[in-house]
């Protein structure tokens, strides 16, 4: 048995005239392929002025990332934070006296990720933090309160940064650190150092931080010996005690006048996607509902980093805007054909529609926080009206 049903196709365009489809009396199998009843008549309402699309900026931490990334391209910088505190209790007495010498003092970084051409310029400086930093308070914002000294405490780079990243360090910062680490009462400080791309860098690169998910974080290794031993050498490897990284936009408002909906990890930009539930009839049953986002291929701030982090992508119920905090009991993912992104949020907006609620939908990256892969979407200022998101809703009156 047939029965009427209201397909309501919103885009965020002009309204265009009425069509006579229908659809499948079931509801798990509703699509465009099922609507050939031409014997049902249902209203197809292309909306252009109460659906609405942006861009939020959450300016969060990424100390608990699985990796730290340096480098840049033509419109992003990443720099990281590394503090190593190698300890030599045994030794307290004889580093205090000047007795312990530094022969060699190398750093390792262990390659995970790569945003751009392996090919391509890579080089960094590294400089000492001069105040007090946790990587739970480290972000894009909070980045510019650091205070760095003028000295670049590199003294010499090593290898080709194809597996891993390797530099030895200033010997007397390295015994400043251990002086610390050995007795916190002295006057000195270890507030570790920044890693900074220098300016003909071409590429980002991430490395493991310290977390559970690696095994290889960033290490010290030091070969020192007391200067009263003849030369007898020793060796000691400290890992990470923090590490935390940031990723910046050159130009933070200038994606805005593109008109995109912007997804970004590491800057961590998600979307969001505001229909009127008043457009749609009262007392209905939703029995299917789509978003369709269209790739703005020609934009710059398309960025896909190996490994990609950007192809999952998911929408969610939204129930703060302001701090885009989502409920995800309700989502939906985002399957690719060509350019066309399209998610099935049956139950996003079924709980909206239950609720009296406009449709307050977010759009994430699934990896947010690691890497700086982004993708930019056509919002709902697209000339053409094809590349808009779309909406699509499926639903009948109920009978009582």
């Amino acid at each position: 048995m047939n029965k009427k049903f209201l397909i309501v196709i919103f885009s965020i365009v002009f309204i265009l005239p009425f069509l006579i489809i229908s659809c499948s009396d079931v509801p798990g199998s509703l699509g465009d392929d099922l609507l050939t009843d031409q014997s049902v008549k249902a209203d197809v309402l292309i909306d252009s002025m109460h659906s609405k699309d942006g861009t939020s900026v959450l300016h969060s931490s990424l100390g608990s990332t699985y990796s730290i990334l340096v480098g840049r391209n033509t419109e992003l910088e990443a720099v990281a934070l590394i503090k190593f505190a190698p300890a030599l209790a045994a030794l307290k007495e004889r580093l205090l006296q000047g007795k312990i010498v530094i022969d060699t003092a190398l750093v390792t970084l262990t390659r995970t990720y790569i945003l751009g051409s392996e090919t391509a310029a890579f080089d960094y400086e590294a400089f000492p933090v001069l105040n007090s930093w946790t990587s739970t308070d480290i972000n894009v914002d909070s980045l510019s309160k650091l205070q760095l000294g003028s000295t670049n405490i590199i003294t010499q780079r090593v290898g080709d940064d194809t597996v891993s990243s390797r530099f030895h360090i200033d010997k007397n910062k390295v015994i400043d650190w251990m002086k610390v680490a050995a007795d916190t009462s002295i006057a000195l400080k270890n507030y570790g150092f920044m890693i900074k791309p220098t300016a003909g860098t071409k590429k980002i690169l991430g490395f493991e931080g310290i977390t559970t998910s690696y095994t290889s974080p960033p290490s010290l290794y030091i070969v020192y010996h007391d200067a009263d031993s003849n030369g007898v050498n020793r060796s000691l490897t400290s890992y990470s005690d923090a590490d935390v990284h940031t990723v910046g936009l050159f130009d933070s408002t200038k994606y805005a006048s593109e008109n995109i909906i912007l997804l970004q990890n590491g800057v961590i930009r998600d979307g969001r996607y505001w229909f009127d539930y008043n457009l749609l009839p009262k007392n209905i049953v939703i029995h299917y509902c789509s978003l369709t986002l269209t790739k703005k291929k020609d934009s710059p701030y398309n960025f896909t980093g190996s490994p990609d982090y950007i192809s999952d992508i998911k929408a969610y119920y939204l129930s703060d805007s302001a701090s885009m905090s989502v409920n995800t009991s309700y989502s939906g993912t985002f399957s690719i054909t060509d350019d066309n992104y399209t998610a099935d949020i049956t139950s996003i907006a079924a709980t909206f529609a239950a609720e009296k609620k406009n449709f307050n939908i977010g759009i994430f990256s699934s990896s947010r926080y690691i890497g700086a892969d982004a993708i930019a979407f056509y919002s709902s200022k697209a000339t053409n009206i094809a590349q808009r998101p779309r909406l699509k809703i499926v639903y009948s009156k109920r009978s009582n």
